[in-house]
C-alpha cells in the first residue's frame, strides 16, 4: 500500500504544538463540531457512504499525524478504503456532545469522527467533529456543507453536484517549500520581526511584575442590544468593515488602559486569498500582527480608518512558518518574548443570535438598552487578554479572556464596558 507523506504545513503547526501538550492544557479550539439534522432516518452504510465521498476529495480527513525518525511531525495520507474514523451511535445529545469534542489519536487515526443521535420517532441527528490539525473552521464550513449535501442525496438517490475541490495539504506543503514560498515567508517575517522591540516593549507593560502565569482566567462580557444600530451607522460613515469598527473600540480601549499612542495585537486570519484554497479543507488560519496607530482613544471616528489599514497590512503578512518567525524573534533579542504573556487578540465574529445564548440576568428589552456586563472566574490557562467581538442583527457582545496573573476582574470589567462605550459613543 503506498502512502504518501509530507512535513507540516505551516497553518499546522499550532495545532500540533496544541496537540503534544496534556489534555487539560488544549485549546478547546482544537477539536471543532458541527451538527445537522437528516431530513429522514438513514442508517450506517448511508453515513459511511457520504464520508466516503468527501474523504475521497479531501486528503486532510483521512491523514494521520505522527513525529518521525528526525523526531519531526509529519502527516500521512491514507487511502480512502482504510476508513480508520469512529462512528458511534447516541441516545443522549450530552453523551454525543461529550464524545465528538474529546481528545483524538491522531497518530493512528484519522482526525475525524461521526456521531449519530437518534430522536423521537424517525427524527435523526449527525455529528460530525474534525482535529485542527486536518482543517481549520473555514475549511471545517466546506466539509459540512459537502457532507450534508452527500446525505441529502443520498436520501434521494441522487449523486451530490460538488465543485472540484481546491488545493490539497501535500501541495500546500510543496508550495510552501518552493522558492516562491519561501519569499513570501520572509516578506511576513520581515513584517513581524519590524515590530519586534514594539512587541517586547507592550508585553512588558502587560506582565509587569509577574513570574508566571496561573491556572484561571477571568472572562468578562458586556452585550448591548443599541450597538448593532450603532456599528451600522459607523460602517456607513467610514465605508470601513464591521471587523475594522470592533477593532477600533478594542484599540483605543487597550491604548489608553497601556497609556499607549499604538497597540499591537493578534487578529486570525482566514488566509483564503492564497490562490486556489477558496474550498480547501485544511489548516491555513493563522494569526496576523495589526498595529493601530490611537490618535485620540476617545475618539472612534479616528481609530476606525487606522484599525481598516492595521487589518489590511496584518493580512499581507498573515502566512508564513510560526516555527522559523519565532527563531528569528528570539534572535533579535526582544525581551518582552520571554515573559509569561502572549499579545492581547482580538477576534470579530459576525454570529446568528438563535446559535447563542445570552448570558443569564439579561434582558434586550431593558429601556434605553443600557449594557449588560458580568465578570466570571474560570479554571483554565491563559496568558494573555483575548477579546471577541460577537455582532449579531440585535445585539453585540465584547468579552475578555485575561489571565488572572494579568488582570483583577474589575479591570477586566473596566476595559470591555469601556470599549462598549467608545462603540456606542458615550465614552
Amino acid at each position: 500500500m503506498h502512502l504518501e507523506s509530507a512535513p507540516l504545513s505551516w497553518g499546522q503547526q499550532w495545532g500540533w504544538q496544541q496537540q503534544e501538550f496534556p489534555p487539560e492544557r488544549r485549546s478547546p479550539g482544537l477539536i471543532l463540531t458541527q451538527g445537522l439534522e437528516l431530513p429522514e432516518a438513514v442508517d450506517e452504510a448511508t453515513i459511511r457512504a457520504a464520508v466516503r465521498t468527501v474523504a475521497t476529495r479531501h486528503t486532510a480527513v483521512r491523514t494521520t499525524f505522527a513525529t518521525g525518525g528526525d523526531s519531526q511531525p509529519r502527516q500521512t495520507v491514507w487511502p480512502v478504503e482504510s476508513e480508520a474514523y469512529p462512528l458511534e451511535l447516541f441516545d443522549d445529545g450530552d453523551d454525543a456532545h461529550r464524545w465528538l469534542s474529546a481528545a483524538m489519536d491522531v497518530r493512528s487515526a484519522w482526525p475525524l469522527r461521526v456521531a449519530l443521535l437518534r430522536g423521537g420517532g424517525e427524527r435523526t441527528l449527525l455529528g460530525i467533529a474534525a482535529h485542527h490539525l486536518a482543517t481549520d473552521r473555514y475549511g471545517f464550513d466546506v466539509l459540512y456543507e459537502e457532507l450534508r449535501a452527500a446525505l441529502h442525496g443520498a436520501a434521494r438517490g441522487a449523486t451530490p453536484d460538488l465543485p472540484p475541490p481546491s488545493r490539497q495539504p501535500l501541495d500546500i506543503v510543496a508550495f510552501e517549500r518552493s522558492p516562491a514560498g519561501a519569499a513570501l515567508n520572509e516578506r511576513a517575517i520581515a513584517y513581524w520581526t519590524s515590530h519586534n522591540d514594539e512587541l517586547g516593549d507592550e508585553l512588558s507593560l502587560l506582565g509587569a511584575g509577574f513570574d508566571a502565569p496561573s491556572g484561571a482566567m477571568h472572562v468578562a462580557r458586556v452585550f448591548s442590544s443599541d450597538a448593532p444600530k450603532r456599528v451600522a451607522e459607523l460602517v456607513a460613515a467610514t465605508r470601513a468593515s464591521e471587523p475594522a469598527v470592533a477593532v477600533a473600540a478594542v484599540a483605543g480601549t487597550l491604548a489608553g488602559y497601556l497609556d499607549r499612542s499604538s497597540v499591537l495585537m493578534f487578529m486570525m486570519s482566514a488566509n483564503r486569498h492564497i490562490p486556489d484554497v477558496k474550498r480547501s479543507v485544511c489548516t491555513l488560519a493563522q494569526a496576523g500582527l495589526i498595529r493601530v496607530d490611537v490618535p485620540d482613544p476617545r475618539r472612534l471616528d479616528s481609530l476606525i480608518p487606522e484599525a481598516n489599514r492595521g487589518r489590511l497590512t496584518a493580512l499581507r503578512h498573515s502566512y508564513y512558518d510560526q516555527e522559523a518567525l519565532t527563531a528569528r524573534q528570539r534572535a533579535t533579542g526582544g525581551a518582552g518574548h520571554q515573559l509569561p504573556v502572549t499579545p492581547p487578540s482580538v477576534n470579530v465574529v459576525r454570529i446568528d443570535e438563535s446559535a447563542s445564548e445570552p448570558p443569564a440576568g439579561w434582558d434586550p428589552t431593558v429601556a434605553g438598552g443600557a449594557p449588560f456586563a458580568s465578570v466570571e472566574r474560570v479554571d483554565r490557562p491563559c496568558t494573555g487578554l483575548n477579546f471577541h467581538v460577537l455582532v449579531a442583527d440585535s445585539f453585540v457582545s465584547i468579552e475578555l479572556r485575561a489571565g488572572t496573573h494579568l488582570l483583577p476582574a474589575a479591570e477586566c470589567e473596566a476595559l470591555v464596558t469601556g470599549a462598549m462605550a467608545l462603540l456606542l459613543g458615550s465614552a
